[in-house]
């Protein structure tokens, strides 16, 4: 199954799996409905989220030099922002471990960055 906002390939099976288990009330399938890749700099973006929310996600790359704990963060984050209002200025929040980032709106650029505080 090609999914073209992502520019991604799932097999047909998880794809219709993690479907239906979200319009069931599950989780967002981020993994199977996203691209994920390093930008310029080494941060952590998302590809195919515009899709659902109009904007795209970009993780500081101060915040992906782990690129497994960066993904699952930006997986956690994507949760929060599919199927929920947008922000529409700057965010706090606090994560496991008890770092403090930020949820920087760029609207206009279709991006929402993710900074440490």
């Amino acid at each position: 199954m090609c999914w073209p906002p992502a520019r991604t390939a799932i097999a047909p099976k998880f794809f219709t799996g993690t479907v239906e288990a979200w319009i069931a009330g599950g989780a967002f399938p981020a993994l199977g409905m996203l691209g994920i890749y390093a930008g310029p700099g080494g941060h952590l973006r998302t590809e195919g989220l515009a899709f659902f929310i109009g904007c795209e996600l970009a993780l500081a790359s101060s915040l992906s030099q782990d690129r497994a704990a960066a993904t699952r963060l930006v997986v956690r984050i994507v949760q929060e922002l599919v199927g929920y209002e947008l922000p529409v200025e700057p965010l706090r929040f606090v994560i496991e471990g008890g770092a403090e980032l930020e949820m920087v709106p760029d609207l206009a650029a279709g991006v929402i960055r993710i900074d440490p505080v």
